[in-house]
């Protein structure tokens, strides 16, 4: 298998894509599928507290047999009866509540003495009745603040579950960058140790003929192994950043991936484009949490508030021998109904409790409303930092692209001037070891400066933009 992945990214290479192969990679990584996990939680989260104003429908059956009085209904003789009912209610956030119950009952009175029914001489009887009930919360908004604090907390869990996913992948960046970083280290050792080797052995051959002294050829040694010593830490630490980003990916790096590795300076004005200004996802999160706190203040303040409901209903039956015209006259052309209006008003008491727990709301909204104010301030310090330091980095990059020419120049004219008897050896291992510390700086003056444009995408708000066109 890793052949075949490196079959194709060989196909696939032109000369800066190694980062996009693996920011692909990074796409159908595990990290991201929780992160895309977690945004369809989210998601449903608010279907699933939207959704408990749905049609409810519920069904029932009872069988009753009783002896006992009834003021407004039969006398105090032995009555059978079976009830099946439908009810069908929806609760709504800006309306009211609906409900419709229809219900049918089939009630033996056979055991009864004296009848008060004049209208059948039958044992049993059937009835249909029918209600239609509303309700409304006058002066109370619990059902309005239902939907406003659902989306409240999901513009809230949204907006968090946002903003570390960037910061994912603002990690997965900086650790591809550390990763890059080890491996221009890493060949850099691997350069001049091979410097080192052939050093010690032209050093050995000019001992052996007499034109170089011993503490020479030591000192070329004693190079060669300073310079060992450095690949093989340069290799762990490549070993280790690799390793990573491997971990991440969930899969293994084919080394095809650091032979075409390119690393190429752009100025930031070039970068503008990719890093356009959007909005930050910190300050997001916390302004979506600021209105969660408010909304769950207002909640909380409505549920200990005095309430006024208004409730209507109709309710129509009809009690006759025959289901079907008891059907009909319950529901057609009613002559039995009921008409219901009223208005109930109440008033919480046990206010001590009500009052602590406001004012730790309160607290909350405050607490969130100052890490917002906090966090603006700093933001704007943190790009104008930034931007500074990115100006800063560059002008170092600049420097030392000049250094490393200069040491390059002093290391060929110093090797003149030993081999003509005007220089010593010791200013020679010098110069190598000062072009050696100038073509480091040079990459870590880039990992610095790259790295600090991924601060600043995500300052911006555009870490996605940004990776979605880096190239190495």
């Amino acid at each position: 298998m890793k052949y075949v992945i490196a079959t194709l990214i060989l196909g696939c290479f032109s000369s800066h894509a190694v980062f996009q192969v693996i920011w692909q990679g990074y796409q159908g990584s595990s990290v991201n599928q929780t992160r895309e996990l977690e945004a369809q939680a989210v998601s449903n989260a608010l279907d699933v507290s939207l959704s408990q104003n749905a049609w409810n429908l519920s069904l029932s059956a009872e069988f009753e047999d009783s002896f006992l009085d009834s003021l407004f209904s039969f006398q105090a003789q032995r009555t059978i009866s079976d009830t099946y009912s439908l009810s069908l209610s929806r609760d709504t956030f800006k309306f009211g509540t609906f409900s419709f119950e229809h219900s049918q009952a089939h009630v033996d009175i056979s055991d009864w003495d004296t009848s008060s029914f004049s209208s059948t001489t039958k044992d049993s009887l059937f009835e249909v009745k029918n209600s239609f009930i509303y309700s409304y919360e006058i002066l109370s908004r619990s059902a309005p603040l239902k939907e406003e604090l659902a989306q409240a907390q999901f513009n809230a869990d949204k907006k968090t579950n946002d903003l570390e996913k960037e910061q994912e992948r603002l990690s997965f960046y900086k650790a591809y960058l550390n990763a890059k970083l080890n491996v221009f280290l890493t060949k850099l050792a691997k350069e001049f140790k091979q410097r080192a080797q052939e050093r010690k052995k032209l050093i050995f051959k000019r001992y052996k003929d007499g034109l170089s002294r011993e503490v020479e050829y030591l000192q070329a040694r004693s190079s060669e192994l300073n310079q060992m010593q450095e690949l093989e830490k340069s290799e762990a630490a490549l070993k280790q950043s690799v390793a990573v980003i491997e971990t991440i990916l969930g899969r293994d790096i084919p080394n095809v991936y650091f032979e075409k590795l390119k690393w190429e300076f752009k100025s930031l004005e070039s970068w503008s484009e990719h890093i356009p200004e959007n909005q930050n996802l910190e300050k997001l999160a916390l302004e979506a949490n600021v209105e969660l706190a408010l909304k769950l203040l207002e909640n909380f303040e409505d549920q200990r508030s005095a309430k006024l409901t208004f409730n209507a209903a109709y309710i129509s039956n009809a009690y006759t021998d025959s289901r079907g015209k008891s059907f009909d006259e319950a529901t057609n052309s009613p002559r039995n109904d009921s008409k219901q209006v009223s208005l109930v008003y109440s008033l919480p008491l046990g206010m001590d409790y009500s009052g602590a727990e406001k004012v730790k709301l309160i607290i909350d909204k405050k607490r969130t409303e100052l890490q917002k104010q906090k966090l603006v301030d700093e933001l704007t310090l943190r790009e104008k930092v930034l931007k500074t330091q990115l100006q800063k980095y560059a002008k170092a990059y600049s420097f030392s692209k000049d250094q490393v020419q200069v040491s390059t120049r002093r290391v060929t004219l110093q090797n003149r001037l030993y081999f003509k008897g005007l220089g010593t050896f010791d200013e020679v291992i010098r110069s190598e070891e000062e072009l050696l510390s100038a073509r480091s700086s040079l990459y870590r003056a880039l990992y610095e400066y790259e790295g600090l444009l991924g601060e600043l995408a995500f300052i911006n708000g555009s870490v996605d933009q940004f990776l979605n066109s880096y190239r190495d």
